[in-house]
């Protein structure tokens, strides 16, 4: 967030003085905020994610394949310093970015049970699946290119620049399903957990539409794409809400 709080004020500086000539839709600054539908897609086996059990043997699990739509915030600043151009600097995070995978047995079906444990009464029977999340974020900045149409009434706008991300990964074996009787006491996961940081700074570029009010509002249509190294798709469809000073 101090990030984003200097990035703007910075754009405030750069914004041309009070009295200066203004079209209502260029030189200014305005700031945004929206949300929308995150995509991520990416390899287990690369971002070593796959579960492992205490003496190292690989334990298969119904895909290596991670794939989650999620939903996604993003808070930005920009500064229309021309008709056609303009900069813009922003955050964005994705949420829920969780998927399960059964374990799977020499069949190659996800398997019932993965242990026993001692119940009141009888054997409580327990099932586990491998869990992974990938939580997603990160600051942009954008230059942008508009093209005005229907007398300022629109702007259909290209960006281009770089995303600097962060994914806090992380995988572990977690108890799912019902237990009869109630689990007492627990069956142990046999799957060691993984915990691992990813980072780095890539090419992101988006495309959409801006719809202007006379009031000073706009309200923005978008599709933006990073090419995140460690991922094999990670994009966003938002819908975001503007203020133009």
């Amino acid at each position: 967030m101090k990030k984003f709080l200097g990035l703007a004020f910075l754009l405030i500086a750069l914004a041309p003085a009070p009295g200066a000539a203004k079209d209502a839709w260029y030189n200014g600054i305005y700031f945004g905020g929206g949300v929308g539908a995150g995509r991520i897609e990416a390899d287990l086996n690369q971002l070593g994610l796959m579960p492992m059990n205490a003496q190292g043997v690989p334990e298969p699990i119904q895909s290596s394949k991670f794939n989650k739509t999620s939903l996604t915030s993003k808070f930005f600043a920009g500064w229309r310093f021309a008709k056609y151009f303009g900069l813009e600097v922003g955050f964005d995070r994705f949420y829920d970015v969780e998927s399960q995978y059964c374990f799977i047995d020499d069949t190659g079906e996800c398997t019932e049970s993965r242990g026993e444990g001692q119940g009141a009464i009888t054997p409580a029977i327990t099932s586990s699946a491998w869990t992974v999340d990938l939580p997603t974020e990160g600051w942009t900045a954008f230059v942008v290119g508009y093209l005005p149409f229907g007398k300022g009434a629109f702007d259909a706008f290209l960006k281009v620049g770089a995303i600097d991300w962060e994914i806090d990964a992380s995988a572990y074996e977690q108890i799912v399903g019902g237990f009869v009787p109630p689990k007492d006491p627990l069956v142990p996961p046999t799957n060691v957990p993984v915990s691992k940081k990813f980072d780095g700074t890539d090419l992101a570029t988006g495309i959409g539409i801006n719809f202007n009010h006379p009031s000073g509002v706009t309200i923005r249509s978008e599709f933006e794409y990073f090419d995140i190294s460690d991922l094999d798709q990670s994009y966003l469809l938002s819908l975001s809400a503007i203020y133009n000073f």
